[in-house]
């Protein structure tokens, strides 16, 4: 099992050798290729643009016309999410930073050359407030969205929907409340997954320490709370001590996974949950080793199970593949290019059988996102 790099620039990454990538990147496999999304400031720019990129044979080729996306020319641009509806829609949504205010933004792509906003002007239910941490997700037909948004009440869940006729509608009652747990807190890291004919969702929010809560929305009814039962699968177990950090979603074959992260003391480790289809969650035998606090990991989809990365100064990656199987790190040595430097961010996406990494490399002097693929090796049972 070997890791071989695919970027245009060898040792240098996807990103102009004078840009700066200041987010987290994206990985989406859509309609037989591997496309990635980023942010970067160009040389001589105050502000950032998205930037999108195909992956056609071994070549990277852009496709946000040569320069990248941008919705305001005033603004700093974060957080850039790819998402598909179906097989012939792809979008992606991203941070709009102006003045202390940030909005919540989605462009559309017309499969040839062209972008255009699918969002009204914005996702926010106050455009003058802040959002953070976007997740989106489809049914195959509409598309499903959460972020937490700044009110006077703290950060709250948002989430909306829109169908075929492009209107967005609020899923969380589209008042100040939003869906959290409690009348008055922050919330932090939704993710959102459509998964059995349902929409699952997940967030942490500080009840003593910051813990997991979930709901489930079966469509076109109301909401309900995940029951994280029976023990000792459950979450809240009052032997559990710590904080509970971003989780994340998937669906696989295996079923719906729950990856997140459960800090104590300076040491963070990354677990999984499962959900079975009798409506149960079960601890996944993960492998993952503590590590030092660092940035959120990511989870993907592969084969018959799913891959999670993780890790500040080398990508770890720990497999999950059929429902006996255990979870195994798998070896990337090698994987970094610059030993003295930092993974900062990470992201996965399985495409065409192979698993593929993308992850920004800083150093004091530069900023370079870098790619590798996992060539042959164990995909799935």
């Amino acid at each position: 099992m070997t890791w071989t790099q695919f970027s245009d620039q060898p040792n240098l990454g996807l990103n102009s050798p004078h840009s700066r990538p200041f987010s987290r990147p994206h990985l989406l496999s859509f309609q037989g290729h591997l496309l990635a999304t980023w942010t970067e400031q160009p040389e001589g720019q105050a502000q950032g643009v998205v930037r999108v990129a195909r992956l056609e044979g071994d070549q990277w080729n852009f496709v946000d016309g040569g320069a990248g996306l941008s919705t305001n020319d005033c603004a700093s641009l974060l957080g850039p999410r790819l998402v598909a509806v179906g097989e012939d829609r792809l979008l992606v949504s991203f941070l709009e930073c102006e003045r202390g205010a940030v909005l919540g933004r989605l462009l559309e792509w017309d499969l040839e050359r062209d972008w255009s906003e699918a969002d009204e002007g914005g996702l926010n239910l106050d455009p003058d407030q802040a959002a953070r941490s976007l997740s989106f997700c489809s049914d195959g037909v509409g598309l499903y969205g959460t972020w937490i948004e700044r009110s006077s009440l703290g950060w709250r869940v948002r989430v909306v929907h829109t169908g075929l006729d492009g209107h967005w509608s609020w899923l969380d009652g589209g008042g100040l409340e939003g869906l959290n747990a409690q009348v008055e807190g922050d919330a932090q890291h939704p993710s959102i997954a459509f998964y059995g004919g349902q929409l699952h969702l997940f967030w942490v929010e500080r009840r003593g320490s910051l813990r997991l809560f979930g709901k489930v929305f079966t469509p076109p009814g109301g909401w309900k709370d995940h029951a994280l039962e029976p023990a000792p699968f459950e979450l809240d177990h009052p032997q559990e001590t710590g904080d509970h950090l971003a989780p994340q979603l998937v669906a696989t074959r295996l079923g719906l996974v729950l990856a997140y992260g459960h800090q104590t003391g300076r040491v963070c480790r990354w677990e999984a949950l499962r959900l079975s289809p009798g409506g149960f969650w079960h601890r996944e035998p993960y492998a993952a080793l503590p590590q030092r606090l660092g940035f959120p990991a990511a989870v993907t989809a592969w084969g018959e199970g799913y891959a999670l990365a993780h890790g500040i100064h080398a990508l770890q990656l720990t497999s999950q593949g059929g429902r006996s199987a255990p979870a195994r790190l798998l070896p990337a040595p090698g994987v970094i290019l610059n030993p003295e430097s930092q993974l900062t961010h990470r992201a996965l996406a399985a495409h065409q059988g192979r698993l593929y990494a993308l992850w920004i490399e800083s150093t004091t002097d530069a900023h370079q996102n870098q790619a590798a693929r996992l060539c042959g090796g164990w995909v799935g049972d």
